[in-house]
């Protein structure tokens, strides 16, 4: 089941969406049979990516709130913050900025909660791009700020000699 995810992602980001649905399709399927709710959770969001890449929004929404449910259940915290934050984007995608702010605002706390460096300094910049898009400069320039500063203590910490 994991192999055919994996296998559907790949597909994704060559572009080959038919395939890439097909082969998630597959792995949902095993993954029920599998009675595996939090690789059924997994598979559905892949599903909704690949419908988002596609511009299928409402399609993407679905499969995202089904995964989002299921990790929710299962307290599954760092697939709840991804998949919230996805959420988020798909509303932004939508031109629902007020939705997506409230939906990436809730995914920076659940990254910032759980320490996720670059999950943070992601979601800080998307919520800039938010701000920057309905004219809050201000607001846009604080968190692309942030984001930066984020993005700086994690190569920091990485000890990596440019020479």
């Amino acid at each position: 089941a994991r192999d055919m995810m994996n296998i559907g992602i790949v597909y994704a980001y060559l572009g080959s969406y038919e395939e890439a649905l097909e082969y998630l399709g597959n792995s949902l399927v095993r993954y029920e049979e599998l009675t595996d709710p939090s690789g059924v959770a997994v598979v559905t969001g892949n599903i909704g990516g690949v419908y988002a890449r596609l511009g299928a929004f409402d399609n993407a929404l679905l499969y995202f709130e089904k995964a989002l449910f299921t990790h929710t259940e299962l307290n599954e915290k760092s697939l709840i913050a991804a998949i919230t934050g996805n959420i988020g984007s798909v509303h932004y995608s939508l031109g629902q900025y007020e939705v997506a702010l409230e939906y990436l605002v809730r995914a920076l706390a659940e990254h910032e909660a759980l320490g996720a460096k670059s999950a943070v300094a992601l979601v800080t910049g998307n919520i800039g791009g938010v701000y920057a898009d309905i004219g809050e400069y201000d607001k846009a320039l604080e968190y692309f700020e942030k984001a930066n500063k984020t993005t700086g203590s994690i190569l920091d910490s990485l000890n990596i000699y440019n020479y």
